[in-house]
């Protein structure tokens, strides 16, 4: 065979592979970060909450104990391919649902986009470069190899070596570079998200990064309602925020009917309005009671339905559990040190017992990281002025209004 045939072939069959396993290994840029945080997927009909996983075509969302379904199939996690992730409205991590391990995960990352060293920026404007010329660069790729092979035999080398040039950039395809977003990274904007029913919701914080499908803005205030699953306690004893320590027991008069007593302690700086309990049938107990910082509450529940006990084992009652953040349950001398409780799914202790299925509706302000989808979202304001020509003086524009 012509040594310049097996030259043509031995190029389109690396180009192939190269690409091949460059489309492969991609991941989104911006979700890539979330590995190993827990975080919410917020869709069109429910949030899912679990420790984040990429992958290149797909996200999984890994369950802290393993779920039984109506049907009666148990559950460990939540996989999302690229079809299924177009329903997702927005993605959700908030900073007191962070271990230890993982605020310092986060505030590197903060940190590394704030204030870039040089092998950083480097490799941000080398991408950006690629990126903003991919095509030309392809093309002009393609042009060399072609002119390299003149003397081949066979016809129809020309396409091939110019789809080789295009396809030796392709890995740029899934980035994006726009300038107007360079210049705000690390700096205050403005997110505005038009959901199903036209209404607007905004989201204003830090843009830490962007790819041609996502964005990620840290450092948000959001004042919402919350609901919290009673029965995960790994995910209960993932709060920074809300100290918990449950009883569950059988009444003394009668033995059948159980009793759930939930004690909340409030460690974080701000107040908190305490809605009601419910679960999935139409239960609901009212509280209707506001907590403030350092207060605690005992909620005493002797109405749960039976369809919220199933899973528990009356055998094992009485039943008194301290869920306590693992840095704050160190000094506890009920539950001593805990360091079980990180960023990796596996490390969480799966042994707790089975605890009523119902869960806590709360009203508070938190902060939180919003990654939203670019199809759903746009950056519409920025919430900084940047630029050496405009500093911000902000005793001058009190005095000019």
């Amino acid at each position: 065979m012509d040594k310049f045939l097996l030259f043509s072939i031995l190029l389109v069959f690396i180009g192939a592979f190269f690409s091949s396993v460059l489309q492969q290994r991609r991941k989104d840029r911006v979700l890539k970060d979330l590995d190993g945080f827990q975080v919410i997927a917020r869709l069109k009909k429910k949030d899912v909450w679990g420790c984040f996983r990429s992958y290149p075509n797909a996200i999984e969302l890994i369950f802290s104990r393993p779920y039984r379904n109506r049907r009666e199939k148990t559950l460990t996690s939540y996989i999302m391919f690229s079809d299924m992730m177009k329903t997702i409205e927005v993605i959700f991590r908030f900073h007191d649902e962070l271990s230890p391990k993982n605020q310092q995960r986060r505030l590197k990352e903060v940190q590394r986009v704030a204030h870039p060293d040089i092998m950083h920026r480097t490799g941000r404007m080398t991408r950006n470069f690629l990126v903003a010329f991919q095509e030309a660069i392809g093309e002009s790729i393609g042009i060399l190899l072609t002119r390299a092979q003149k003397s081949m035999p066979m016809k129809g080398d020309e396409k091939r070596m110019q789809k080789l040039g295009t396809g030796s950039v392709s890995f740029a395809d899934n980035m994006a570079y726009e300038a107007v977003l360079e210049n705000y990274i690390a700096h205050r904007v403005v997110v505005e998200m038009r959901m199903d029913d036209d209404s607007i919701v905004e989201y204003e914080g830090y843009l830490k990064e962007y790819s041609a499908d996502w964005m990620s803005i840290v450092g948000c205030q959001l004042n919402e309602e919350s609901q919290l699953p009673l029965r995960d306690a790994n995910r209960l004893m993932l709060q920074r925020v809300l100290d918990f320590h449950l009883q569950l027991g059988l009444s003394d008069k009668n033995p059948q009917q159980v009793i759930f007593r939930l004690q909340l302690t409030n460690k974080g700086d701000k107040t908190i309005s305490l809605c009601q309990i419910q679960d999935d049938n139409g239960y609901q107990h009212q509280i209707g009671s506001k907590l403030a910082p350092d207060e605690s509450i005992t909620i005493e529940l002797t109405d749960l339905p039976e369809e919220s006990l199933t899973e528990i084992d009356r055998s094992q009652l009485p039943l008194s559990l301290p869920l306590i953040a693992p840095e704050r349950a160190a000094t506890d001398t009920q539950s001593g040190p805990r360091d079980d409780v990180d960023s990796d799914i596996e490390e969480q202790n799966p042994l707790c017992p089975a605890l009523p299925n119902v869960t806590l509706v709360y009203y508070s302000t938190r902060a939180v990281d919003v990654y939203v989808p670019r199809s759903r979202g746009l950056i519409r304001h920025g919430g900084e002025y940047v630029g050496k020509e405009h500093k911000w003086n902000a005793a001058q524009e009190s005095l000019s209004e």
